[in-house]
């Protein structure tokens, strides 16, 4: 809960404003944008492939991997970045 996250003990690693902020914009885009758009697109990908929409309607049993590919299609988040407020190594890549 964001509460929690609000109210966490200074010393357990309390988040400030912006972490805060930060969080809560991840947690709508994840939560909520996503789901929105996949299923849009997915609508639109099958519009604009009638033959894949009706071996989906003819064939059940692929609606189980369906969601899965049409992720992997049309990749929902594609311009979310993330920055390092230190040097840190990944592996054997460093990063700054």
């Amino acid at each position: 809960q964001l509460s929690q996250l609000i109210h966490a003990e200074a010393d357990k690693g309390r988040l400030n404003e912006q972490e805060l902020v930060a969080t809560c914009i991840l947690l709508l885009v994840a939560g909520h944008e996503t789901t929105v758009n996949l299923i849009g697109n997915g609508i639109l990908a099958l519009m604009r492939h009638p033959d894949q929409w009706r071996d989906l309607v003819s064939m059940p049993d692929l609606s189980r991997n369906a969601t899965e590919v049409l992720l992997r299609y049309d990749a929902l988040v594609q311009l979310t970045s993330r920055v390092t407020l230190e040097p840190v190594e990944i592996g054997d890549m460093g990063v700054e």
